[in-house]
């Protein structure tokens, strides 16, 4: 149950993906092979793939299985066709998958398709017309075999081809970045800014090119920079340590100290990765000291620790991480590190206090914590300032972490002359409680930003006295009043039969637009589609029922699926098929007409099943309709009992 009110978020169903099927046997195995390594696959009889009806539900799971498998090697890099081959209402699609400049990481597969109404549909087993319901003709089945044995053959010729050609093909792309008189030209500390900077981007043909990849004689390590260089750069938000330092977009960098001579040099970098700290804890700061050579050929180069050039396995990490806490230098870097990240990270105060809130807000959900960096002050005590800095990146990541529900909520805010506070509630499913954040500004003589340290201490308390004053009034009454403010886009409903419920279209508009929000985790979007009764236990089970929802996408393996919906005197209900915890479920989706459009009642747990822990949560969410709206509620156990019996009618 998901986006916004308006009636415009339904342009966002042009978005969604195109259906594998296609007039073209080419454009239909790259569709289906897409939507396999993304997980949007929909596996049903008429869905996205030729799958016979007759399929039993073992098979299925088997297909599923092996599907998996296939999106682990699809995971990243561009998918091409190769070569195909047709023969009649059959054919075969070979496509290869190139990944960076690594020969590990290529990939060749191959797609049977079958045409049907015109169209072409992949079959649903990579390589084979398994499980398409073809036939047994002998024709039919001697053209299959044929297509079949084609296709292992041209994947293993293509393989041999890729291979072949990779390298040349990596040093034509490092030239099109960066060029040998452009290596030349450059000095120690620019190579080693030059670097860093591809690594944040990433841009993997520079941080080849800076890591040897030009040299007339490659380095002896070659392959272990290439490998590990390349699946760094492919998946930089899951990067293993320590290239995850270099290349995560989360990750705050700043240069802390640079020495060079002609042919040599060094360069010292301070990393602050939010996700290493635990709960509730300051991130530490790490270092990466980065030694550069030039070449007799007058080419610079990066020679990163050996610890970047061994097997992420927990003894290297453990390794690198006590060796980092042994640097009896570093200590005098820390000092350094607010200077060095003002210069990185310029400060951006804004006009006035209600522009600085805003971007305050905008900065607490940036997929990146340099926005809220950019609005904090960092002068002041090297101490304070660094504190601050932490503070920041921990409460960012603390919003961000993927292992959680969390979205901040402006509660209130208040100005008084060049000091002004905002009040947050930083709400976390399923835990629902208070949980308060403070955010102190001051004006400076550029502007408002956040007080250095991001917090108050004795050096400021004379000057934010009003404020705090404001502060402790507000308190008690927020602790009462913040779900409210949480649920504001979530109207309060009082059913009636008067009111005609959704049409099955406009429920399966509704429907397609909470899964695409409830897919990408915006809480805010999905709160907008559902509704509330006049329930003292309402609050409590949206938000609760909203958590599981998107807890419950991020760990699934396949794409919801309606597969019914049933008009009612009060409702419209939805059968849906999901996928929780790698096993399939159905749900049933109350879904009812309120002013502002068809809207959810996601406090209504409910799923067709025979298990006894089941039932009785379908009794308790029954229950407490049956509190609220008594009429409402037996309506919806009529619609849902008939589901029960036939969740798919027509």
């Amino acid at each position: 149950m998901l986006p916004p009110v308006k009636a415009l978020v339904f342009l966002l169903l042009l978005a969604l993906p195109a259906p594998a099927a296609s007039a073209d046997p080419n454009e239909a195995a790259l569709a289906f092979l897409e939507k396999v390594r993304t997980g949007k696959l929909n596996l049903e009889p008429d869905g996205d793939t030729a799958l016979s009806a007759n399929t039993q539900e073992q098979k299925r799971r088997e297909i599923t299985r092996r599907l998996e498998r296939t999106a682990l090697d699809l995971e990243t890099g561009t998918l091409e066709a190769a070569d195909s081959k047709t023969d009649g209402d059959l054919a075969a699609v070979v496509i290869r998958k190139i990944d960076g400049f690594d020969p590990a990481r290529l990939r060749v597969c191959a797609v049977a398709l079958v045409r049907k109404n015109g169209l072409w549909c992949p079959a649903p087993v990579p390589a084979s017309f398994e499980n398409t319901g073809i036939g047994f003709a002998p024709d039919i089945r001697r053209r299959a075999h044929t297509l079949e044995d084609w296709m292992l053959d041209r994947q293993a010729s293509v393989l041999g081809g890729l291979r072949q050609q990779v390298t040349e093909r990596m040093r034509a792309e490092i030239l099109a970045r960066i060029s040998l008189d452009q290596l030349r030209a450059m000095s120690a500390d620019e190579a080693g800014r030059t670097f860093i900077e591809a690594c944040a981007k990433p841009r993997l043909p520079t941080m080849l090119a800076l890591l040897g990849g030009l040299q007339p004689n490659l380095p002896d390590d070659w392959s272990s920079r290439l490998q590990y260089a390349n699946a760094a750069a492919d998946a930089p938000q899951s990067a293993n340590l320590p290239w995850r330092l270099l290349v995560a977009p989360d990750v705050v960098r700043a240069i802390v100290h640079q020495e060079s001579d002609k042919t040599t040099g060094q360069l010292s970098l301070a990393c602050i990765d939010p996700a290493g700290a635990k709960t509730k804890a300051l991130p530490n700061i790490k270092f990466i000291h980065l030694g550069l050579e030039k070449s007799t050929t007058g080419l610079w180069q990066v020679n990163p620790p050996q610890s970047f050039l061994e097997p992420p396995d927990a003894r290297t990490r453990k390794q690198w991480a006590e060796h980092q806490n042994d640097e009896d230098d570093d200590d005098d870097l820390l000092d350094t590190l607010p200077a060095r990240l003002r210069e990185s990270h310029p400060l951006l105060p804004q006009a006035t206090f209600p522009a600085a809130l805003t971007a305050l807000q905008d900065a607490l959900e940036a997929p990146t914590p340099l926005p809220l960096l950019a609005l904090l002050d960092l002068t002041g005590p090297v101490d304070t300032a660094r504190t601050g800095c932490l503070k920041a990146i921990s409460l960012w990541f603390w919003l961000h972490d993927p292992a959680a529900v969390r979205h901040p909520v402006l509660l209130d805010s208040v100005e008084h002359e060049t000091t002004a506070a905002a009040g947050f509630q930083f709400f976390a499913v399923p835990q629902d409680h208070f949980e308060l954040r403070m955010f102190y500004f001051e004006r400076g003589d550029d502007g408002w930003h956040l007080l250095s340290g991001l917090a108050l201490d004795d050096l400021c308390q004379d000057r934010f006295a009003a404020v705090t004053r404001w502060v402790s009034a507000e308190t008690d009454g927020w602790t009462d009043t913040w779900r409210d403010k949480v649920l504001a886009d979530a109207p309060t409903i009082t059913p009636s039969d008067e009111i005609p419920p959704p049409s099955a279209a406009d429920t399966r508009k509704l429907l397609d637009v909470w899964f695409e929000a409830i897919d990408s985790g915006d809480f805010s979007a999905a709160l907008k589609l559902c509704a509330r009764l006049d329930s003292k236990d309402s609050p409590s089970r949206l938000l609760r029922n909203l958590g599981y929802e998107i807890n419950s996408a991020r760990k699934s393996k396949g794409q919801p699926t309606v597969i019914g919906i049933a008009p009612g005197g009060f409702w419209t209900a939805a059968t849906v098929r999901t996928h929780q915890a790698g096993d399939p479920a159905t749900a049933c989706y109350p879904v009812i007409s309120t002013p502002a459009g068809p809207r959810l009642l996601l406090e209504a747990d409910l799923f067709i099943s025979s298990d006894r822990s089941r039932k009785f949560l379908n009794n308790a969410s029954f229950e407490h309709l049956r509190d609220a709206a008594p009429a409402a509620a037996g309506d919806l156990q009529q619609l849902f009992d008939r589901l029960a019996k036939d969740p798919s009618p027509e």
